[in-house]
């Protein structure tokens, strides 16, 4: 997706820093029924608003900090593309973490690594081969992450594992924070860097 802006964005604004997040917040409010992105469901494309698209970030967002997610922490990613991939790492970038991206196709050895070494605390699987992944790795290497978060249910549902969590879960989750405290995710947004 390409976007041109009209006029230039300085790097600090009364609403925070800019970020990938505030441009994609700032979409939203300008042109919130414009497509964000499309997604093909089977054979079927369907189409993301920046409206529905910073709602989902939001509730991501929301999700993040009721998982105890704080500024500076860690939220991996293994997946294809997908619109999961990209509303968790907009919802990260929003509450200050930072996203690592892991290619799904990583054997379990290089996640193992890439998980010990970033310390990430939560972690996006698409599916069950990438839930294996991170399940065949020793919990007490991972004694950082809280939560594996899961897209596909197919196979993944009948794991009994205290980490999992599937993604409308963690959606639904985020929404009852949200709705508890609205301001949190625009509080993180709007904070400034003192010089």
């Amino acid at each position: 997706m390409t976007a041109t802006l009209e006029e230039p964005i300085a790097a600090t604004t009364p609403e925070g820093t800019v970020t990938v997040a505030s441009m994609a917040r700032d979409w939203a409010r300008r042109t919130p029924s414009q497509v964000a992105m499309r997604e093909k469901d089977f054979g079927i494309w369907q189409e993301y608003t920046w409206e529905q698209t910073w709602g989902l970030v939001l509730d991501a967002a929301h999700g993040l900090l009721a998982l105890g997610v704080e500024p500076a922490d860690r939220v991996s990613i293994q997946s294809e593309d997908r619109p999961e991939w990209i509303i968790l790492d907009l919802a990260t970038v929003a509450i200050r973490g930072i996203t690592v991206g892991l290619y799904p196709t990583n054997p379990t050895a290089e996640v193992e690594y890439l998980l010990t070494d970033s310390g990430s605390t939560v972690h996006l699987a698409e599916d069950q081969e990438q839930v294996d992944r991170v399940l065949d790795i020793e919990p007490s290497k991972l004694d950082r992450m809280v939560r594996v978060l899961y897209c596909e249910p197919r196979g993944v549902s009948t794991y009994e594992n205290d980490r999992l969590l599937y993604w409308d879960d963690f959606l639904a989750m985020g929404r009852e924070h949200r709705a508890a405290d609205p301001d949190a995710v625009d509080r993180l947004m709007n904070f400034f860097f003192n010089d």
